[in-house]
């Protein structure tokens, strides 16, 4: 029987009240991170190592909550990573296997370190999903391992075409196998709490402008954002920018930052401040335009003009006997403002 893997995001949260900050979610860490890189030919692992977005750049990621095994049979021409910190239940000796479609690598380090990782097994070829005795070189050697440490372990695997698969089983000191590994005994490595590597920096804008803070992550995997105004929150500003439009002389001084959370922590950005420059310009007509209907004027200006001024018929004229329009409204934004008025007599300017 094919055994099917089900696949989810890491959303196991424990709540945490932040005084003066947004609720927010400390996660369970039990996992395989999986980066998936798309569109890349070969069977060889080498296929995937040398190519340009190996391993910066992956087309997808995910965090596998079950067991040390991707989903199978799911595309063409791609290469996967699946990287996670083992735990060890008790000292001694443990043995690796490691099956896929097509080729595959597994490394296991000496410590938690990646950098100290060394290869275990390897699928020369390709093998059905869990078949785990099809070359020799899928099975590892004896490795001695201390109870409770964490230890580095990855697996690479480049699919072609057809079939793939791609999963890794150990066994026990005492002889039982564990097949997948489940992830009870693996914690998600990789991604740790947020980093922030641009922080949102002061913003100068003119009055009827907008302004715009953004906040930049070594890792977006996971990462919820929450933007906070003079300390409160924002209602819908969880993005990685937040765009505050139409600014007014009131927003002079208001300060910004970000409040970020992943599934292993969470961090706050800098504080940046809004300054604002008084619009002394007044707004200039820039187009005004009749479209077929005799009835409909469409003024366009140079700038966002004000809803209490913009919308007030009585503020505009029409000369050769149209005078003040029956209503006015705002167009597709606040430059545009739509007059609807008597109608017009075709030719006329």
């Amino acid at each position: 029987m094919k055994y099917s893997p089900a696949k989810s995001l890491l959303i196991f949260c424990l709540s945490a009240l932040w005084l003066g900050e947004p609720d927010r979610a400390a996660a369970q860490s039990n996992g395989v991170l999986r980066e998936v890189y798309t569109g890349i030919d070969g069977t060889s692992v080498a296929n995937l190592t040398n190519n340009a977005n190996f391993p910066d750049n992956p087309t997808t990621v995910e965090v596998i909550t079950d067991f040390f095994e991707a989903p199978t049979d799911v595309d063409d021409n791609y290469g996967q990573r699946m990287s996670a910190y083992l735990l060890p239940p008790t000292t001694g000796s443990y043995v690796f296997w490691i099956s896929s479609d097509d080729n595959s690598t597994l490394f296991l380090s000496t410590d938690a370190t990646a950098s100290n990782k060394r290869v275990i097994a390897s699928v020369p070829g390709w093998t059905s999903s869990h078949e785990w005795a099809k070359y020799n070189e899928q099975k590892s050697a004896p490795v001695s391992l201390t109870g409770g440490q964490r230890y580095y372990i990855e697996a690479l695997m480049k699919e072609g075409t057809g079939g793939d698969n791609l999963a890794v089983r150990w066994q026990l000191t005492g002889g039982v196998i564990e097949e997948p590994i489940p992830a009870s005994r693996l914690l998600v490595f990789g991604l740790g709490p947020p980093q922030i590597t641009q922080q949102p920096t002061n913003v100068t804008a003119a009055e009827g402008a907008s302004a715009t803070f953004t906040v930049r992550l070594a890792r977006t995997f996971g990462a919820d954002y929450q933007w906070l105004r003079n300390g409160f929150n924002i209602s819908g500003a969880t993005n990685a920018s937040y765009t505050l439009s139409m600014v007014a002389l009131a927003d002079k001084g208001a300060q910004f930052r970000c409040f970020i959370s992943n599934p292993q922590g969470n961090t706050n950005s800098n504080t940046a401040t809004l300054a604002v420059s008084a619009d002394t310009t007044p707004p200039t007509i820039t187009s005004i335009v009749n479209l077929g209907d005799n009835t409909i004027v469409s003024v366009l200006f140079s700038e966002p003009v004000e809803a209490s001024s913009a919308t007030a018929a009585a503020n505009f004229s029409i000369d050769n006997g149209i005078g003040t329009p029956r209503s006015t409204k705002f167009g597709a934004d606040a430059q545009t403002v739509v007059l609807n008025t008597a109608p017009l007599s075709y030719g006329t300017t």
